[in-house]
């Protein structure tokens, strides 16, 4: 205890108090939220906190609080109630954090989310950050968020560079599903700190569908329809029509690998030639799948469904109604 920084004079044994923890979900960081909750729960019991509530948030970036669940659960929990007086003195007097990055790491979310909870009467306690009392404890707290958001940035980039490097040589991001017709085989690329091997992926044709897709390019090239394809393949690629524009207009197919907008020829075994490919995006250029007749316009009728279409691969855009009942 005595390395973590006491509770700030306005904090009171025996007052409520809440806990936010969150970790980015990286290597060696499987036990991080739990390691944070033990140490805090340590920590109120040490100094007669009342630990009420505790949000956590894992494998969560701090780059933006759009999808920490937990974190804006803790939030919501903390507006003024109306209602008895019970209500109100159950929110908390403090926030507790590991460090200032496990609330945030975006300069701007820091100030908002920050100033909120301060005017609900919430205190912003760091375990860690040495922030000092007075007037220059915004000053270093500001400089810390700064720090933080300039971590986070360099680290994404150092992220960046490294899936570029591995497209490059080759291998696929991790995580990243093959395109139809290939399948992801795994090899060693070196050796870990720990001494555990290093692996990645390589995308190599699938015995069965890589041909497929071959045949399937040859033949919309050749001016066949959807439905001759899927007969052809044995519905093997897609059992839908709708699947096909995405599908041929899907670069890596010519043995393109992707890290962004950068593009990288001979990443992997291509399943069509150049010319052929072509070919296949002229003929859908030539005959989008769009106009008055178009049975997504006909089956979801609206304004522009079967009229606006992908100038890229030719699809029909068509209305869906909403899960929310008020909007489409």
């Amino acid at each position: 205890m005595s390395q973590l920084i006491p509770p700030p004079a306005g904090l009171a044994p025996g007052q409520i108090v809440w806990a936010y923890l969150r970790d980015s979900g990286g290597d060696g960081q499987e036990k991080s939220v739990a390691q944070q909750e033990s140490i805090i729960r340590e920590y109120c019991k040490h100094h007669g906190l009342i630990l009420a509530r505790v949000f956590a948030d894992v494998a969560r970036s701090g780059k933006s609080v759009e999808k920490r669940a937990e974190f804006l659960a803790m939030i919501d929990a903390t507006k003024p109630q109306e209602g008895p007086q019970k209500a109100q003195e159950a929110r908390p007097a403090a926030l507790l954090v590991w460090n200032m990055a496990r609330f945030t790491r975006d300069v701007d979310d820091a100030d908002f989310y920050k100033s909120t909870l301060r005017k609900r009467g919430i205190i912003i306690h760091s375990l860690t950050d040495q922030i000092p009392a007075g007037t220059f404890g915004p000053v270093v707290e500001k400089l810390i968020d700064v720090a933080n958001e300039e971590y986070r940035r360099q680290n994404s980039e150092a992220v960046r560079r490294a899936l570029r490097e591995l497209v490059k040589a080759g291998y696929a991001p991790g995580g990243h599903k093959p395109p139809q017709g290939y399948q992801a085989v795994k090899v060693v690329t070196g050796q870990k700190r720990d001494g555990r091997p290093r692996t990645a992926s390589k995308w190599e044709p699938d015995p069965e569908l890589g041909p497929l897709v071959t045949l399937a390019f040859k033949m919309r090239a050749a001016g066949k329809s959807h439905r001759e394809i899927i007969k052809a393949t044995g519905g093997k690629l897609y059992k839908a029509v709708n699947c096909f524009p995405t599908f041929y207009a899907n670069r890596s197919y010519l043995g393109i690998g992707k890290c962004g907008d950068e593009e990288f020829p001979d990443h992997h075994e291509p399943l069509t030639d150049l010319e052929t490919f072509e070919a296949v995006q002229a003929f859908q250029r030539l005959h989008p799948r769009s106009g008055l007749s178009h049975p997504r316009r006909i089956a979801h009728p609206s304004l522009l469904s079967g009229l606006a279409f992908c100038s890229k691969c030719g699809a029909a855009m068509v209305y869906h109604a909403a899960r929310h009942k008020d909007w489409p």
